[in-house]
């Protein structure tokens, strides 16, 4: 009784954060989802005008390129360079850690289940090393629906609900420390790679964590200089990130404290990023470029877990995380350390234009 109970409650939270989204879209006539894509297209417009290319925004976020009596269009980022199916295999967590994995590459231990094999799920998470990750099958962009770092039945079972509100089928994955690296792959060509980091706030010695994270996000919201860096997002990962660090929404952080508050370091939770192009290993490079061709992918994000991008991978542990497609330049561009960004978006249209029949 007391398993439906809790599962009701985040139905019911799910329902509520949805109804609040649907009625700011209404009423405020903003979508999140074309807002993103603002950003991207804010980016692939910058670079179109240093290349000479004309641009042309049609409704919905389109975007129609035209150069030296070539044409193209880009939405998402997503263009035509790429397959249907290349997305549709990316876009499955699972099957790329099983091609991955088939290809001799480096990939977290997981398992599929879904909702009516909870108990199954429960049994794989006692048995497997901890903590885990959990998340849904597909349908994660931007850290929807996943839990990093857990480590106890509650958490587990918690997680596992809310994954389940985003897909039919919940991953459950080994955890693996280290750094956060996004490769920004074209092809056979390096076009960037970011250390993720995830978000963290200072203490001032008077407010709360809510109060802080509250701060953080009106002074992102009202940045006026590019980029604008994600909100922080108040969510299952927060709460257990601070719930291990035995903090709450109400403590109140010493005066020049940091603490980390979310164990997900995508940027639509809130992290920040830091450029590592020259740093990065050829071993990283290659093996990106193997796992997107073993998934017939052309243009995608690798993220890779790793104790250091500038070492080389064998001994190091580390693993391949995912592989995605249409993946954000404007993440890329949010780089803390900005005289190093490379100019990604650049090198993309380029590429784009000299292969477009």
């Amino acid at each position: 009784m007391l398993k439906k109970i809790s599962y009701y409650w985040i139905v019911l939270k799910f329902l509520q954060k949805r109804t609040v989204r649907f009625l700011k879209n209404l009423l405020f006539r903003q979508n999140d989802f074309e807002k993103e894509i603002e950003k991207e297209n804010f980016i692939l417009k910058n670079a179109a005008k240093r290349l000479g290319i004309q641009v042309k925004d049609w409704d919905g976020g389109m975007l129609e390129l035209q150069h030296q009596g070539k044409t193209t269009y880009i939405k998402g980022n997503t263009t035509e360079i790429e397959s249907a199916i290349s997305h549709k295999i990316a876009g499955d967590k699972y099957l790329v850690s099983k091609i991955l994995k088939k290809n001799n590459l480096p990939v977290p231990r997981c398992e599929c289940f879904t909702l009516a094999s909870i108990d199954q799920a429960i049994h794989y998470f006692i048995q497997i090393k901890q903590p885990v990750v959990v998340k849904p099958r597909r349908g994660t962009s931007g850290g929807t629906g996943v839990a990093a770092g857990i480590s106890n039945l509650k958490d587990f079972r918690r997680s596992f609900y809310e994954a389940s509100l985003f897909d039919k089928y919940v991953l459950v994955e080994e955890f693996v420390p280290g750094e956060n690296i996004r490769l920004l792959i074209l092809e056979d060509q390096l076009l960037s790679a970011v250390k993720r980091i995830p978000a963290y706030i200072e203490g001032d010695g008077r407010s709360s964590i809510k109060k802080l994270i509250k701060e953080t996000n009106r002074q992102r919201e009202q940045a006026t200089s590019f980029p604008k860096l994600w909100p922080i997002l108040i969510n299952n990962d927060l709460h257990l990130t601070l719930k291990r660090q035995q903090l709450s929404l109400r403590t109140v952080l010493p005066k020049g404290k940091i603490v980390f508050v979310k164990t997900l370091c995508n940027g639509h939770q809130g992290g920040i990023v830091e450029e590592v192009t020259g740093k990065t290993h050829p071993d990283y490079i290659r093996m990106s470029v193997q796992a997107l061709q073993a998934c017939k992918v052309k243009f995608g994000g690798v993220d890779f877990i790793v104790p250091d991008i500038s070492k080389p991978f064998k001994g190091s542990g580390g693993v391949i995380n995912e592989i995605n497609t249409t993946p954000s330049f404007y993440g890329h561009y949010q780089a803390r350390n900005r005289e190093e960004i490379q100019d990604s978006a650049g090198k993309f249209l380029q590429y784009i234009f000299q292969h477009n029949r």
